[in-house]
């Protein structure tokens, strides 16, 4: 059966869908930072992204349509460690994020090479919190901090994967292609699609 979900690069034609993803409460509630509405320094991220290291993102289509972005981010290649999210920006679909995860993780440990992901959560986004525990994540809360959003104090907790810790026989099927023609800084033993 093939699957239903793609990703491709994001391009900065994607500038405005992303900023309005983005810029929608359903979004930045649970993200670490909120954007000013700019489609000019939108476009200018975008492509800046294409040059980093550490930094990479894709658009994550569901039968052949936009729903979302999905990141790689803080990406150490000699510590073999990376943190990432993802987000359905799409309304009505948000049920598809659960679906994403395995997708990832069989990527970034057996392409990327990866052996620890790690992740902040939001406290009160216990559907994400118990996905991640699904998959095999333990709770780092050494790593737990506090930001301050829209005057509140947010307790982020700090979750972390390592490949051990990955069911990839209960997932294995979840295979699909990251494509990285686009990241100048993409590491050297990703088979360039």
């Amino acid at each position: 059966m093939r699957s239903p979900f793609s990703l491709r690069e994001v391009t900065p034609d994607d500038a405005e869908l992303i900023l309005k993803w983005r810029t929608s409460e359903k979004v930045t509630k649970f993200m670490n930072t909120d954007v000013v509405y700019d489609m000019d320094a939108q476009k200018q991220w975008i492509s800046g992204c294409y040059d980093k290291e550490t930094y990479y993102h894709w658009i994550i289509l569901y039968e052949k349509s936009p729903v979302g972005l999905l990141n790689v981010q803080d990406y150490c290649e000699q510590k073999k460690t990376t943190s990432w999210g993802f987000y359905i920006g799409e309304n009505n679909l948000d049920g598809l994020g659960g679906f994403i995860p395995p997708f990832f993780y069989n990527w970034v440990f057996y392409r990327l090479g990866v052996s620890e992901v790690k992740v902040e959560v939001f406290y009160s986004n216990l559907s994400v919190i118990r996905l991640h525990q699904l998959h095999g994540y333990k709770f780092t809360p050494t790593f737990d901090r506090v930001i301050h959003k829209k005057n509140k104090d947010i307790l982020l907790v700090s979750m972390s994967l390592r490949t051990s810790d990955w069911d990839h026989n209960r997932y294995k099927k979840f295979q699909m292609k990251f494509p990285v023609k686009n990241w100048s800084k993409a590491p050297r033993f990703i088979e360039l699609e």
